[in-house]
């Protein structure tokens, strides 16, 4: 059992108190456990919406608890008992605590008490606590015992029936506050109408001796028990009583209002008790990125037109045409990717990247298509077609025919220069003297040492130079 450093140091604090608290609020009896004496317990419910602090609320279990404000403690059969919650203690909103009244550890483990009942399994929030350490816990708090003798040695709840009453004090009032009650089986009920107590009187409480206004209590099962129904005191008096704002706790019709349950199954917020709630669903994986679009790939650079070939008698070649425009890299649509979700954007976003690396290769494979076809193409075409025409129809027209001017013929090809095919000196413009056919025989031909020998030889050597002369000037261009 855990222990202040004295129940009754901290019970006399209260009694001496000079200075009034807060006012008390409303809480509510929901459960009795009265049978096997290890299950006996009591539970009281928050209804509100905020917490409320219990320093100063007591539980009893007899009908004169009020003279606790007297100047004369009540007395106390060895059966019964008056204890007041821990200083500090609170009590959520919606909160249920349970109270052991036979102690901790038999609430938990039934402490090998022969039958059904083989404990709850968990430990109450409180302790009524005994002498006896197997039947206590060092784990629970102990309720206070407000004054000597305020606990019998035999406390308990008796099967046949008592009162439960949770009232407010705060130490310095002369009378106490009704915070709620329940009468259970056969027994005497609360009834203070009229007394004085240091000058005050209680007004009229509502008489419920017998079994009038009691609530029952179920049989033949593991547990003897009675439970709230009605969370709302239907039926109750709110006026002129000694309750919370003048309710008259002992007016509520609590054998209509609660019931003989069956069973409890006491779920305490306490040292281990009602389980946390579930864990919060694992939050969605962000979703992926999307991908970045692929770079459009580089238009591949048009051939160079190739050089038109020179025409003209020995025209130069024609120049080589323009390498085409190395195709532009194609530009990552995509850029960076989205943002990676948590888990699985992030390598969604990775493709981002892949598109501009396809956009840049195709670029690439623009920029050497383009380029190669146009030196390749544009220059052999220019020099072989261009020169190679240039000269053979240049130099040939020039020797052969000699008369007519050695011109290049007509037009220079597109790169070749005007007059580039000039084929050697031009042939003399005066034609020979006619050949006369009674020399030869009649065979048309010129008989050795005559002129006309002389005239051809002149016009063979001249041939020749003219050759020659063609021939360096194309290895100069």
């Amino acid at each position: 059992m855990r222990k202040l450093t004295s129940l009754l140091v901290g019970a006399a604090a209260v009694l001496t108190s000079t200075v009034a608290l807060a006012a008390p609020e409303k809480l509510l009896l929901t459960e009795v456990v009265v049978s096997p004496t290890p299950a006996e317990y009591i539970a009281i419910h928050n209804p509100g919406s905020t917490a409320i602090d219990l320093t100063h609320y007591f539980l009893a279990d007899f009908v004169t608890y009020y003279q606790i404000a007297d100047t004369t403690m009540p007395t106390v059969d060895n059966a019964d008992f008056l204890v007041q919650f821990p200083a500090g203690a609170t009590i959520a909103p919606g909160e249920t605590q349970y109270i052991s009244v036979g102690g901790a550890e038999c609430f938990k483990t039934a402490c090998a008490t022969t039958g059904n009942f083989v404990g709850f399994g968990v430990y109450p929030n409180y302790e009524v606590a005994f002498a006896d350490p197997v039947k206590s816990s060092a784990t629970v708090t102990d309720m206070l015992v407000p004054f000597t003798g305020a606990v019998g040695s035999t406390h308990g709840l008796t099967n046949g029936g008592e009162p439960i009453v949770l009232f407010y004090w705060d130490g310095v009032t002369a009378l106490v506050t009704d915070i709620d009650y329940v009468g259970y089986g056969s027994c005497n009920g609360v009834n203070k109408t009229g007394v004085a107590v240091k000058g005050s009187t209680y007004l009229a409480d509502t008489a419920n001796n017998g079994t009038t206004l009691h609530a029952p209590l179920s049989s033949g099962t593991t547990t003897l028990n009675t439970c709230r129904t009605d969370m709302a005191e239907t039926g109750q008096t709110m006026t002129g009583g000694n309750g919370v704002s003048g309710h008259d706790e002992t007016s509520e019709p609590n054998n209509t209002n609660w019931t003989a349950c069956a069973s409890v199954t006491p779920t305490p917020w306490g040292p281990d008790g009602g389980t946390g709630g579930a864990a919060g669903s694992a939050g969605s994986a962000g979703s992926a990125g999307t991908a970045g679009t692929a770079g459009t790939a580089g238009t591949a650079g048009t051939a160079g037109t190739a050089g038109t070939a020179g025409s003209g008698t020995g025209g130069a070649a024609g120049t080589a045409g323009t390498a085409g425009t190395a195709g532009t890299a194609g530009t990552a649509t995509g850029g960076a990717a989205g943002t990676a979700g948590a888990a699985t954007g992030g390598a969604a976003g990775e493709a981002g990247s892949a598109g501009a690396a396809t956009g840049g290769a195709a670029g690439q494979a623009g920029a050497s298509t383009g380029g190669a076809a146009g030196a390749a193409t544009g220059g052999a075409a220019g020099a072989a077609t261009g020169g190679s025409a240039g000269a053979a129809t240049g130099g040939a027209a020039g020797a052969a025919t000699g008369g007519a001017a050695g011109k290049g013929g007509g037009t220079a090809g597109s790169g070749g220069s005007p007059d580039a095919g000039v084929g050697g000196k031009a042939g003399s413009a005066t034609p020979p003297a006619p050949v006369d056919s009674s020399d030869d025989g009649g065979c048309g031909c010129r008989v050795a040492g005559s002129d006309s020998d002389a005239s051809g030889l002149t016009a063979l050597l001249l041939g020749i130079a003219a050759a020659a002369g063609l021939a360096r000037r194309r290895r100069r261009s």
